[in-house]
């Protein structure tokens, strides 16, 4: 009721649809290569319920899990499976890296899950090419689902979430990035 009375004011959905939060289930995308910290503070007994569950959750999958070693230069790609890499021989221009549109395809698949979740099983190359361009073509540059791609590097060398000493370095950080050392707000500067 309360959602609905909000809706009739004509207050904005993201702000009226935060009150439905708890009762909703969400999806996200995690990417990373250590887990101990998160798991010590999402199991202690001092945490929110409903994260000691989902640290639960994670540890049993951690301690099911059989991870597979990464050759140099391999890529981990969310959301990209073999039908997507098959058909890059035929949809990517033959000047053109495959690797860099299936990059694109993962970030692109990857922003729909905090921006729009994937609203069809129906793939759609042309839009997901679009996507990340848009992304990381943007100012300022919105380069966050590009964390969650990684290329597996030789040596203890690493970035971001995959940790520095894990061997991977984030797509992001191979981007032309741009980074504001100064931010303006009502004539005054903020650094």
């Amino acid at each position: 009721p309360l959602v609905r009375q909000l809706a009739d004011l004509k207050v904005h959905k993201q702000v009226a649809n935060k009150y439905m939060i708890p009762g909703l289930w969400c999806d996200i995308l995690v990417s990373s290569t250590t887990w101990a910290n998160f798991l010590a503070l999402r199991t202690d007994e001092g945490a929110d319920p409903g994260l000691q569950i989902l640290g639960g959750l994670v540890a049993d999958a951690l301690v099911e899990s059989k991870p597979r070693s990464r050759l140099k230069w391999q890529v981990h790609l969310p959301y990209i499976d073999e039908e997507d890499i098959a058909f890059a021989w035929d949809y990517v221009p033959k000047d053109e890296s495959i690797g860099d549109y299936l990059k694109m395809w993962s970030a692109a698949r990857i922003a729909r899950v905090s921006v729009k979740p994937f609203d069809s099983n129906k793939k759609d190359y042309d839009r997901d090419t679009a996507l990340a361009k848009d992304l990381a073509e943007s100012r300022p540059v919105h380069i966050s689902p590009f964390e969650h791609i990684a290329t597996a590097l030789e040596g203890s060398q690493g970035t971001g979430n995959f940790g520095q000493a894990s061997g991977w370095r984030q797509a992001r950080y191979m981007m032309d990035q741009e980074t504001f050392r100064e931010f303006h707000w009502k004539g005054k500067v903020i650094v």
